[in-house]
């Protein structure tokens, strides 16, 4: 239940830009792989599968992570695996 009222409050209170950001740092303090250039984390998901578990459209996802990349506060290292150089940059990126 505190779950299911976890995820109402994030589609009505947070944007796209937000529950992304979210989900990237959730990924990487949960499966994420730490070194001294960041924590890298690998997803085995499509970005339509993605954009369901944020609530968004596939499109929306993908410009978002193209303009994170482009920001720099995410690098793309390979086929659905990223390094976030820097986590605190992250999280404060979600709130511009």
């Amino acid at each position: 239940l505190q779950q299911a009222f976890s995820i109402i409050d994030s589609l009505v209170f947070k944007d796209i830009k937000q529950r992304l950001t979210d989900f990237f740092i959730h990924e990487a303090r949960h499966n994420g792989i730490s070194d001294a250039s960041g924590t890298t984390i690998r997803l085995d998901m499509t970005t339509t599968q993605l954009a369901a578990i944020v609530g968004a459209s596939r499109q929306t996802v993908s410009t978002i992570v193209s303009t994170m990349l482009k920001d720099e506060v995410l690098e793309k290292k390979d086929r659905s695996v990223y390094r976030i150089p820097n986590i605190d940059l992250l999280r404060q990126y979600a709130r511009t």
